[in-house]
């Protein structure tokens, strides 16, 4: 969406303590987002009253799926993923956003709910934020992004910075395009673990058997593994140096607890193996990086730390290690202009009567890589309190319409996958 809406990869990063009314486009800021422990003290702190000050910030919520941040809103609408691009739209036009068009506003919803809306943002210029939710898609984002412009939100409520990720990507288009590459006989080697969370209908484990060396580094002999020829060990996160950035890009080096227990590698000692330095130790490769990054000032870090002079690149890792993080490292406040014609033609509306899928992660296993974590399934699951299984959650009144009732068996069949699940009714 960034990338469409500003012709390059950048990350917004939310000044919630600063909006004083939000707008949630299907993002659950509060539990399910990368910021969500700085999100969730920032509007919180938004909320709280005090003697001289007795106004709250505002949210409305426009969500497919109950969450934890619906549930907070001031304003919550439900609706299916497919519909909240329409809504978006219909905010846009009655903001004045230019180019806009084709926003439907779904019957189900007030007619007095999106006037609403629109009066509350314009009457808190500058005070306001749209937020997207990451599944929904990229002309979702470009709204967001136009309607923050049109807000005067830049520079106030929102941030933008350079991604944390080191190389942005499409993931699902790179993964698309190596199982093509594979069942063309055009890989002949494979480092890797996809099998197990790969998309169903690329048939990764059937066309990974094309490849001629097939390479798996992992803790576990899982699916992958058990396609390679060569299985190697890999350190746990907490055996091995490593470095990582939070969400808003300040350094962190990660330091052992312990050393391997099973004669393990890491992923940056084994990418030094196969580039021709078999060697080489993470704790080298990492301090060199940085002290590389830092030399060069391509990393946005500070040459000082904690506010001190530092004599030395050794005098700074110390400090940082001591430390925790880097001082002073986030990725700073790019500038931003909206680019002309970034707004694209609405997508058709669904069909009234059509029934919606829409898959989230599980909040406590993931896509289920911890499901061997027993503490983790006994966790209640937000809004439903599931605990150890997985359910198909309906609303009320889709159920009655079905003759479906809590715990039934339903086989939910999509695009030639089938799979069965008890049926759980969630209000909302």
């Amino acid at each position: 969406g960034a990338l469409q809406a500003f012709g390059e990869a950048l990350t917004p990063r939310y000044q919630l303590d600063k909006a004083k009314v939000v707008l949630s486009l299907d993002e659950d800021f509060l539990t399910s987002s990368a910021g969500r422990l700085r999100y969730a003290r920032d509007f919180v702190d938004a909320r709280r009253l005090a003697d001289s000050d007795t106004a709250m910030n505002r949210l409305y919520v426009v969500e497919s799926t109950p969450t934890p941040t619906g549930l907070k809103a001031d304003h919550r609408l439900a609706g299916r993923a497919s519909e909240i691009e329409g809504l978006a739209r219909a905010v846009a036009a009655g903001l004045g956003v230019p180019d806009v068009s084709g926003g439907v506003v779904p019957p189900h919803v007030p007619a007095a709910w999106v006037p609403a809306l629109v009066r509350d943002l314009l009457a808190n210029r500058g005070a306001a934020v749209v937020m997207a939710g990451a599944q929904q898609p990229a002309a979702v984002h470009v709204l967001a992004h136009a309607m923050n412009d049109l807000l005067g939100a830049v520079g106030e409520t929102v941030v933008f910075t350079a991604p944390v990720e080191a190389r942005p990507a499409d993931g699902l288009a790179d993964l698309s395009q190596l199982a093509a590459d594979m069942e063309a006989g055009r890989v002949d080697l494979l480092v890797t673990n996809p099998v197990y969370d790969a998309p169903p209908d690329l048939a990764f484990a059937q066309r990974m058997a094309r490849v001629r060396l097939r390479v798996f580094m992992g803790l576990y002999e899982d699916e992958t593994a058990r396609l390679s020829q060569w299985v190697l060990p890999e350190t746990h996160f907490l055996e091995s140096w490593s470095d990582t950035r939070a969400f808003d890009g300040t350094l962190s080096v990660v330091q052992p607890l312990i050393a391997p227990l099973y004669e393990g590698h890491s992923a940056h000692e084994l990418v030094a193996a196969l580039s021709g330095h078999a060697d080489a130790k993470a704790f080298d490769l990492v301090r060199e990086h940085w002290q590389r990054q830092l030399a060069s000032g391509s990393s946005g870090a500070v040459t000082q730390a904690g506010g001190q002079p530092v004599a030395s690149f050794d005098q700074l890792w110390q400090r940082t290690i001591h430390d925790g993080f880097l001082a002073g490292s986030a990725l700073p406040a790019r500038a931003v202009a909206l680019r002309a014609g970034a707004i694209a033609a609405p997508a058709p509306a669904p069909a009234a009567d059509a029934l919606e899928i829409t898959f989230r992660p599980c909040p406590n296993v993931i896509d289920g890589r911890f499901a061997n974590n027993g503490w983790l399934q006994e966790l209640p699951r937000p809004i439903t309190k599931i605990a150890w299984d997985n359910v198909l959650a309906v609303s009320p009144a889709t159920a009655k319409r079905l003759g479906l009732l809590d715990q039934d068996l339903a086989t939910v069949r999509l695009a030639g996958q089938s799979v069965k699940l008890p049926v759980w009714r969630v209000p909302g």
